[in-house]
């Protein structure tokens, strides 16, 4: 999300001075997410960042082959089916 923010932040610079959070949504709105906690992430017109979520499973002692080798995928769920949909979300800033 920092990422994010960063790059949306970009976006102001010919703006010089002026804060104005419209350009700041939009270029937040239009910038991918890809960082540490999601990758292909995007905000939506509710402000939700929607990213996909993993299942992970505890893997068996005999399962592991090292230290930190503790989880095994199990599924990707994709993020328009892990987040509520937007028209379900009653939020006041989304037009239907």
């Amino acid at each position: 999300m920092l990422r994010a923010l960063c790059a949306a932040a970009a976006l102001l610079a010919p703006v010089a001075a002026r804060a104005d959070g419209d350009v700041l949504r939009i270029g937040m709105r239009e910038t991918p997410v890809n960082d540490f906690f999601a990758q292909g992430g995007k905000v939506r017109t509710d402000g939700r960042m929607v990213h996909d979520v993993y299942l992970m499973r505890f893997k068996a002692p005999s399962q592991s082959t090292g230290r930190w080798d503790l989880y095994e995928l199990v599924t990707t769920v994709p993020g328009d089916e892990a987040f509520r949909p937007l028209g379900d979300g009653g939020c006041p800033y989304v037009q239907n």
